[in-house]
Protein backbone atom coordinates (compact mmCIF):
# COMPACT_ATOMS: atom_id res chain seq x y z
CA UNK A 1 0.00 0.00 0.00
CA UNK A 2 1.31 3.48 -0.82
CA UNK A 3 1.90 6.30 1.67
CA UNK A 4 -0.79 8.08 2.47
CA UNK A 5 1.41 11.34 4.28
CA UNK A 6 2.86 14.03 2.66
CA UNK A 7 4.13 17.72 3.33
CA UNK A 8 0.73 18.79 2.73
CA UNK A 9 -1.25 16.31 4.47
CA UNK A 10 -3.25 14.77 1.62
CA UNK A 11 -3.33 11.39 0.32
CA UNK A 12 -0.85 10.42 -2.51
CA UNK A 13 -1.12 7.46 -4.90
CA UNK A 14 -3.96 5.75 -3.03
CA UNK A 15 -7.75 5.19 -3.34
CA UNK A 16 -10.27 7.41 -0.91
CA UNK A 17 -11.79 3.51 0.14
CA UNK A 18 -7.83 2.52 0.73
CA UNK A 19 -7.52 5.76 3.38
CA UNK A 20 -10.42 5.24 5.16
CA UNK A 21 -8.97 1.85 5.83
CA UNK A 22 -5.86 2.72 6.90
CA UNK A 23 -6.85 5.65 9.11
CA UNK A 24 -9.91 4.12 11.00
CA UNK A 25 -8.98 3.75 14.33
CA UNK A 26 -10.99 0.56 14.43
CA UNK A 27 -8.47 -1.76 12.30
CA UNK A 28 -6.17 -3.69 13.47
CA UNK A 29 -2.74 -2.60 10.97
CA UNK A 30 -0.50 -5.58 13.01
CA UNK A 31 -2.59 -7.97 11.46
CA UNK A 32 -1.33 -9.78 8.68
CA UNK A 33 -4.32 -10.55 6.67
CA UNK A 34 -6.04 -7.12 5.67
CA UNK A 35 -9.54 -8.25 4.84
CA UNK A 36 -9.81 -9.89 8.16
CA UNK A 37 -8.49 -7.12 10.16
CA UNK A 38 -11.25 -4.56 7.75
CA UNK A 39 -14.22 -6.92 8.78
CA UNK A 40 -13.31 -6.94 12.49
CA UNK A 41 -12.59 -2.98 12.64
CA UNK A 42 -16.22 -2.71 11.03
CA UNK A 43 -17.41 -4.92 13.58
CA UNK A 44 -16.30 -3.00 16.44
CA UNK A 45 -17.27 0.06 14.90
CA UNK A 46 -20.63 -1.28 13.84
CA UNK A 47 -21.19 -2.41 17.69
CA UNK A 48 -19.76 1.03 19.20
CA UNK A 49 -22.10 2.78 17.08
CA UNK A 50 -25.13 0.90 15.55
CA UNK A 51 -26.20 4.30 13.22
CA UNK A 52 -22.61 3.37 11.03
CA UNK A 53 -24.04 1.78 7.86
CA UNK A 54 -21.74 -1.75 7.15
CA UNK A 55 -22.23 -4.76 5.20
CA UNK A 56 -22.94 -6.42 8.42
CA UNK A 57 -25.62 -4.05 9.68
CA UNK A 58 -27.77 -1.20 7.02
CA UNK A 59 -29.45 2.01 8.65
CA UNK A 60 -32.30 0.62 8.96
CA UNK A 61 -31.89 -2.66 10.98
CA UNK A 62 -29.70 -0.49 12.94
CA UNK A 63 -32.89 2.23 13.78
CA UNK A 64 -34.76 -1.09 14.18
CA UNK A 65 -32.22 -2.08 16.90
CA UNK A 66 -32.81 1.17 18.66
CA UNK A 67 -36.15 1.15 18.64
CA UNK A 68 -36.36 -1.72 20.57
CA UNK A 69 -33.88 -0.71 23.22
CA UNK A 70 -36.35 2.61 23.31
CA UNK A 71 -38.74 2.73 26.38
CA UNK A 72 -42.27 2.56 25.25
CA UNK A 73 -44.24 5.69 24.37
CA UNK A 74 -46.14 7.02 27.51
CA UNK A 75 -49.76 5.40 28.25
CA UNK A 76 -52.56 7.64 27.02
CA UNK A 77 -56.17 7.99 28.83
CA UNK A 78 -57.98 5.26 30.37
CA UNK A 79 -61.03 4.32 31.78
CA UNK A 80 -59.17 1.84 34.23
CA UNK A 81 -56.33 1.53 37.10
CA UNK A 82 -53.04 1.42 34.65
CA UNK A 83 -50.76 -0.98 37.02
CA UNK A 84 -46.91 -1.16 36.56
CA UNK A 85 -45.62 -4.81 35.83
CA UNK A 86 -43.94 -4.78 38.70
CA UNK A 87 -47.26 -4.54 40.69
CA UNK A 88 -48.88 -7.16 38.98
CA UNK A 89 -48.30 -9.92 41.64
CA UNK A 90 -49.47 -7.63 44.23
CA UNK A 91 -52.23 -9.25 46.16
CA UNK A 92 -53.80 -6.56 46.32
CA UNK A 93 -54.91 -6.36 42.65
CA UNK A 94 -57.54 -9.14 44.04
CA UNK A 95 -59.68 -6.94 46.19
CA UNK A 96 -60.22 -4.06 43.36
CA UNK A 97 -63.97 -5.03 42.31
CA UNK A 98 -64.88 -1.52 41.33
CA UNK A 99 -63.05 -0.34 39.18
CA UNK A 100 -61.25 -2.25 36.28
CA UNK A 101 -56.92 -2.42 36.07
CA UNK A 102 -54.83 -3.22 33.18
CA UNK A 103 -51.21 -4.10 32.92
CA UNK A 104 -49.69 -0.85 31.04
CA UNK A 105 -45.96 -0.88 29.90
CA UNK A 106 -44.14 2.25 29.97
CA UNK A 107 -45.41 3.59 33.29
CA UNK A 108 -42.80 5.52 35.58
CA UNK A 109 -45.18 4.85 38.89
CA UNK A 110 -46.86 2.09 40.30
CA UNK A 111 -50.72 2.79 39.62
CA UNK A 112 -51.54 5.54 37.40
CA UNK A 113 -55.15 6.71 38.39
CA UNK A 114 -55.55 9.89 35.75
CA UNK A 115 -53.48 12.26 33.98
CA UNK A 116 -52.26 14.23 37.01
CA UNK A 117 -52.49 11.11 39.82
CA UNK A 118 -50.44 8.69 40.55
CA UNK A 119 -49.35 6.57 43.40
CA UNK A 120 -47.03 4.56 44.99
CA UNK A 121 -47.42 1.76 46.63
CA UNK A 122 -44.75 0.17 49.82
CA UNK A 123 -45.76 -2.20 52.82
CA UNK A 124 -43.70 -1.43 56.02
CA UNK A 125 -42.46 -4.98 56.09
CA UNK A 126 -40.38 -4.70 52.57
CA UNK A 127 -39.44 -1.04 53.62
CA UNK A 128 -37.76 -2.52 56.49
CA UNK A 129 -36.03 -5.05 54.32
CA UNK A 130 -35.27 -2.88 51.39
CA UNK A 131 -35.36 0.66 52.57
CA UNK A 132 -33.70 2.06 49.62
CA UNK A 133 -36.46 0.79 47.40
CA UNK A 134 -38.50 3.99 47.96
CA UNK A 135 -36.11 6.67 47.83
CA UNK A 136 -35.46 4.94 44.14
CA UNK A 137 -39.08 4.92 43.49
CA UNK A 138 -39.77 8.70 44.51
CA UNK A 139 -36.80 10.04 42.69
CA UNK A 140 -37.83 8.07 39.60
CA UNK A 141 -41.45 10.70 40.04
CA UNK A 142 -39.39 13.53 40.31
CA UNK A 143 -41.28 16.11 38.32
CA UNK A 144 -44.04 13.61 37.25
CA UNK A 145 -47.45 14.26 38.06
CA UNK A 146 -49.69 16.78 40.38
CA UNK A 147 -50.79 14.47 42.68
CA UNK A 148 -48.53 11.75 43.95
CA UNK A 149 -49.58 9.61 46.64
CA UNK A 150 -47.66 7.57 48.47
CA UNK A 151 -50.28 4.26 49.62
CA UNK A 152 -48.46 2.89 52.54
CA UNK A 153 -49.69 -1.04 53.59
CA UNK A 154 -48.94 -1.10 57.32
CA UNK A 155 -48.38 -4.82 57.63
CA UNK A 156 -46.34 -4.68 61.02
CA UNK A 157 -46.50 -4.42 64.82
CA UNK A 158 -43.93 -1.66 65.78
CA UNK A 159 -44.99 0.59 62.95
CA UNK A 160 -43.76 4.19 65.26
CA UNK A 161 -40.14 4.72 63.39
CA UNK A 162 -40.87 3.23 60.04
CA UNK A 163 -43.76 4.81 59.78
CA UNK A 164 -42.08 8.06 60.95
CA UNK A 165 -39.06 7.84 58.06
CA UNK A 166 -41.79 7.43 55.36
CA UNK A 167 -43.69 10.49 56.67
CA UNK A 168 -40.73 12.40 56.32
CA UNK A 169 -40.26 11.11 52.42
CA UNK A 170 -43.52 11.96 51.66
CA UNK A 171 -43.50 15.65 53.59
CA UNK A 172 -40.30 16.21 51.64
CA UNK A 173 -40.93 15.34 48.27
CA UNK A 174 -44.54 16.49 47.96
CA UNK A 175 -46.19 13.60 48.47
CA UNK A 176 -49.86 12.83 49.89
CA UNK A 177 -49.10 10.27 52.29
CA UNK A 178 -52.47 7.13 52.86
CA UNK A 179 -51.90 4.21 55.08
CA UNK A 180 -53.79 1.44 54.91
CA UNK A 181 -54.11 -1.30 57.43
CA UNK A 182 -55.08 -4.54 54.76
CA UNK A 183 -54.92 -4.72 50.97
CA UNK A 184 -58.75 -3.99 50.95
CA UNK A 185 -58.49 -1.08 52.55
CA UNK A 186 -55.42 0.21 50.14
CA UNK A 187 -57.76 -1.20 46.98
CA UNK A 188 -60.55 1.26 48.05
CA UNK A 189 -58.35 4.25 48.10
CA UNK A 190 -57.18 2.97 44.89
CA UNK A 191 -60.76 2.36 43.56
CA UNK A 192 -61.85 6.09 45.46
CA UNK A 193 -59.42 8.28 43.74
CA UNK A 194 -60.25 6.53 40.23
CA UNK A 195 -63.65 6.53 40.67
CA UNK A 196 -63.37 10.85 41.31
CA UNK A 197 -60.40 11.50 38.54
CA UNK A 198 -62.96 14.32 37.03
CA UNK A 199 -64.83 14.91 39.89
CA UNK A 200 -64.39 18.38 41.69
CA UNK A 201 -64.07 18.72 45.01
CA UNK A 202 -67.03 19.67 46.01
CA UNK A 203 -68.45 16.84 45.94
CA UNK A 204 -66.10 15.19 48.79
CA UNK A 205 -66.87 18.69 50.88
CA UNK A 206 -69.65 18.53 53.69
CA UNK A 207 -72.39 19.99 53.10
CA UNK A 208 -73.05 23.17 55.23
CA UNK A 209 -76.65 24.55 55.32
CA UNK A 210 -76.63 28.19 54.33
CA UNK A 211 -79.38 29.19 56.66
CA UNK A 212 -79.13 30.75 59.96
CA UNK A 213 -80.64 27.62 61.77
CA UNK A 214 -79.10 25.03 60.34
CA UNK A 215 -75.25 26.98 60.85
CA UNK A 216 -76.48 27.02 64.65
CA UNK A 217 -77.39 23.73 64.95
CA UNK A 218 -73.94 22.45 63.52
CA UNK A 219 -72.67 24.48 66.37
CA UNK A 220 -74.62 23.45 69.38
CA UNK A 221 -74.41 20.02 68.03
CA UNK A 222 -70.97 19.18 69.75
CA UNK A 223 -72.84 19.66 73.55
CA UNK A 224 -73.70 16.66 74.41
CA UNK A 225 -76.96 15.95 74.89
CA UNK A 226 -78.24 18.94 72.87
CA UNK A 227 -80.60 17.89 69.87
CA UNK A 228 -82.49 19.55 67.15
CA UNK A 229 -85.25 20.68 69.21
CA UNK A 230 -83.14 22.35 72.13
CA UNK A 231 -81.60 24.00 69.30
CA UNK A 232 -85.01 25.87 67.82
CA UNK A 233 -85.35 27.06 71.42
CA UNK A 234 -82.71 28.89 71.91
CA UNK A 235 -82.72 30.28 68.38
CA UNK A 236 -86.72 31.11 69.33
CA UNK A 237 -85.95 32.59 72.69
CA UNK A 238 -82.91 34.74 71.97
CA UNK A 239 -82.39 35.35 68.23
CA UNK A 240 -79.34 35.20 67.60
CA UNK A 241 -75.78 33.39 68.63
CA UNK A 242 -74.34 36.04 70.32
CA UNK A 243 -77.23 36.57 72.84
CA UNK A 244 -76.70 32.73 73.46
CA UNK A 245 -73.55 33.54 74.56
CA UNK A 246 -74.08 36.47 76.65
CA UNK A 247 -76.94 34.94 78.61
CA UNK A 248 -76.03 33.42 81.69
CA UNK A 249 -76.89 30.05 83.07
CA UNK A 250 -80.19 30.83 84.82
CA UNK A 251 -81.31 32.89 81.71
CA UNK A 252 -80.53 29.72 80.02
CA UNK A 253 -82.65 27.62 82.28
CA UNK A 254 -85.75 29.67 81.69
CA UNK A 255 -85.93 28.07 78.23
CA UNK A 256 -88.45 25.35 77.96
CA UNK A 257 -86.70 21.24 77.57
CA UNK A 258 -83.94 22.78 79.23
CA UNK A 259 -82.81 20.85 82.22
CA UNK A 260 -79.77 21.70 84.85
CA UNK A 261 -77.29 19.58 83.35
CA UNK A 262 -77.81 20.77 79.75
CA UNK A 263 -77.73 24.34 80.84
CA UNK A 264 -74.47 23.67 82.34
CA UNK A 265 -73.12 22.00 79.62
CA UNK A 266 -73.69 24.87 77.22
CA UNK A 267 -72.69 27.02 79.27
CA UNK A 268 -69.51 25.33 79.88
CA UNK A 269 -69.03 25.04 76.37
CA UNK A 270 -69.14 28.79 75.98
CA UNK A 271 -67.28 30.26 78.82
CA UNK A 272 -64.60 27.93 78.98
CA UNK A 273 -61.48 28.99 77.75
CA UNK A 274 -60.05 27.24 74.68
CA UNK A 275 -56.38 26.70 76.73
CA UNK A 276 -57.11 24.96 80.32
CA UNK A 277 -55.15 26.27 82.78
CA UNK A 278 -52.19 23.23 83.75
CA UNK A 279 -51.67 23.50 79.93
CA UNK A 280 -50.66 27.39 80.45
CA UNK A 281 -49.27 26.87 83.68
CA UNK A 282 -47.09 23.93 81.85
CA UNK A 283 -46.18 26.46 78.56
CA UNK A 284 -44.97 28.89 81.16
CA UNK A 285 -43.09 26.22 82.76
CA UNK A 286 -41.55 25.43 79.46
CA UNK A 287 -40.50 29.31 78.80
CA UNK A 288 -39.08 29.39 82.33
CA UNK A 289 -37.12 26.40 82.06
CA UNK A 290 -35.97 27.96 78.20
Amino acid sequence: MSDVGGASGKPTGTTSREVRRVTNPYLDSRSSNGSSSTAGGIRQMHNRNPSVPSEFGSNAEAAERRRGQAPPPAPGPSNKIQVHKRQEKNSMLRHLRNVAFEITPGLVADFVLGPKTCAVFISLRYHLLYPHYLIQRIKELSGHFTLRVLLCHVDVDDSETPLLEINKMAVFNDFTLVLAWSLQEAARYLETYKAYEHKSADSIQEKVDDDFLGKLQDCFGVVRSVNKSDVLTLASNFGSLKAVCDATAGELSLCPGLGEKKVSRIHEALHEPLVRKHSSSRLERNRTED
